[in-house]
């Protein structure tokens, strides 16, 4: 059963380095062969100082975190149930763009939870977090909004 009063709870904070090879490799992941990712004279031709990361690039900073059960034990704090429990959708919202060489400091927030009723009975709680992502000089660059559902237990 979810943990209603971490709402608002703010996870410590911590940094991953924006490197040029982890955009390339993301960008071939994608299929995205727009040579912005891999070649900086092309970048720098359309006004970016890097190569810029693709969008959903921060999807990846789960391989940067800190520790290897980050995730889990993020579930666990705000215990969330991991075997009753699926990702229900990602939102991203892009403030400025990340480069490579960029340093970002992410922050992670229980935003909201709310029960609802599921299409096949059973209550659902969904918790929504969101990540903030600042540059090194400080500037917010992007927010990622997730949304996690505990489906109702099979009794």
């Amino acid at each position: 059963m979810v943990n209603e009063s971490i709402v608002g709870k703010e996870f410590p904070p911590f940094e991953f380095l924006v490197e040029r090879g982890k955009i390339k490799e993301f960008a071939r992941a994608l299929g995205d062969r727009n040579p912005i990712y891999t070649d900086i004279e092309v970048a720098r031709r359309v006004g970016f100082e890097a190569v810029p990361a693709p969008p959903t690039y921060t999807a990846s900073f789960m391989h940067q975190v800190p520790d290897e059960n980050f995730l889990l034990n993020l579930m666990a704090e705000m215990e969330i149930d991991v075997a009753r429990s699926v990702h229900g959708e990602s939102e991203y919202e892009y403030i400025r763009p990340i480069e490579a060489g960029d340093v970002l400091t992410v922050t992670m927030t229980v935003k909201d939870i709310q029960k609802k009723e599921g299409r096949r009975g059973g209550a659902m709680t969904l918790i929504t977090t969101e990540a903030t992502y600042a540059n090194q000089d400080g500037e917010v660059v992007q927010k990622d909004r997730m949304v996690f559902i505990e489906r109702a237990s099979v009794a």
